[in-house]
């Protein structure tokens, strides 16, 4: 039987969510909306919080709204890969071994977003990609990523 999600489980990662493309992405507005609610919720219920940049020196860094809600603890990591699961990444997931569970928000949903929550998978996490806190540059492209995670392909 399902228990639903515990708090002291959890580890929340946001994916790439910077300014630079607020302008490229579908809803952009959406999935900063629901990231900054996420940050909110982990800070208070002392969810460790996981962020990346996608690439900072040619996009920027993380979202100014988002930034703000950060602990002082939390620093953006930097990365070039799609996925998130980069070696700092996976120092941060070492440090919380009881922390099987990963809340899952940012772009691009068919890229980043799925092959972060592939690698998870991998790794033995159980993830959850928040469906109103992902999108993509293309509205079709999201729908993309969704279908996978909806279909079992993650």
């Amino acid at each position: 039987m399902a228990s639903g999600l515990q708090a002291e489980k959890c580890i929340l990662f946001v994916c790439d969510i910077q300014d630079k493309f607020q302008h490229r992405i579908e809803n952009f507005s959406s999935v900063l909306h629901v990231a900054s609610v996420m940050i909110r919720g982990a800070n208070a219920l002392s969810i460790p919080v996981v962020v990346t940049e996608q690439y900072p020196e040619r996009f920027g860094a993380t979202a100014r709204e988002l930034s703000a809600l950060l602990k002082p603890t939390c620093k953006a990591i930097p990365k070039t890969t799609f996925s998130m699961v980069v070696p700092e990444v996976a120092e941060v997931l070492a440090s919380h071994p009881t922390r099987r569970t990963v809340l899952l928000t940012g772009i691009e949903a068919q890229v980043c977003v799925f092959q972060t929550a592939l690698d998870l998978i991998g790794r033995g996490y159980e993830v959850h990609v928040l469906a109103d806190g992902v999108s993509s540059s293309r509205a079709f492209d999201c729908s993309v990523g969704l279908w996978k995670d909806r279909n079992g392909l993650i």
